[in-house]
């Protein structure tokens, strides 16, 4: 009777690591957000990134940036952080090691147009950067952040000072996406449906046989 207790026990620690695992995986974000502010504080801007079906798309909007009219470089940075200034940011996203100008953070060295008063919008899909688990997600361990630069790209990225910079992070609604919203990245809602199965099947096993086995074993 012990023994069947200890398999019973061994059972409900694997149905609890299998719960722990689902939830990691609804907490993927699959929508981020960056907030960008000029070097003076003052918030002249928004960036929205969602991860769609041919990558992550990246949007940004700027209204009333201090600059000149025209192109004007922008890039995913490495670090999430824009303080004490900009170049907290450190150099541009390179999660695999590429040349300078071809890193996933360059963009394909897309520049963003601004209008004479500070104002424009940017567009761009990436087919390397994720917001989810992977080499490239640009979630690591420090972040990563969008920079506006003063100058258009050159051959290598290169874009003059850093003129606006926000911080990239996931959306808080995002945060609680259930396992049915896992489609969204790529997953398939019906493989879990076994494993479910399994789950509550095994609880209900587990909930009516655990109090007579506890009482034989005693």
């Amino acid at each position: 009777m012990k023994f069947l207790l200890t398999i019973q026990l061994c059972l409900l620690a694997i149905i609890v690591a299998g719960l722990n695992v689902a939830d990691v995986q609804a907490q993927e974000p699959t929508e981020a957000t960056a907030e960008l502010a000029d070097v003076d504080g003052n918030v002249v801007g928004q960036a929205t990134l969602v991860s769609g079906a041919e990558g992550l798309q990246i949007q940004v909007e700027l209204t009333g940036l201090n600059t000149t009219e025209g192109e004007h470089g922008i890039h995913v940075h490495e670090v999430g952080s824009c303080t004490p200034d900009f170049t907290a940011a450190g150099g541009h996203y390179n999660p695999f090691g590429a040349e300078a100008g071809q890193a996933a953070g360059d963009m394909n060295l897309q520049n963003m147009d601004l209008a004479a008063d500070g104002s424009g919008s940017f567009e761009f899909t990436s087919d390397a950067l994720t917001l989810g688990a992977g080499e490239a997600t640009l979630f690591d361990d420090d972040g990563s952040a969008i920079v506006v630069h003063a100058e258009p790209n050159d051959e290598v990225g290169g874009a003059g000072a850093r003129l606006a910079c926000g911080i990239i992070v996931a959306s808080s609604a995002d945060m609680v996406e259930s396992p049915a919203a896992l489609p969204q990245t790529g997953g398939d809602s019906s493989s879990s449906l076994p494993l479910l199965a399994i789950i509550m099947g095994s609880l209900m096993l587990l909930v009516g046989g655990l109090p007579r086995l506890v009482h034989k074993a005693s």
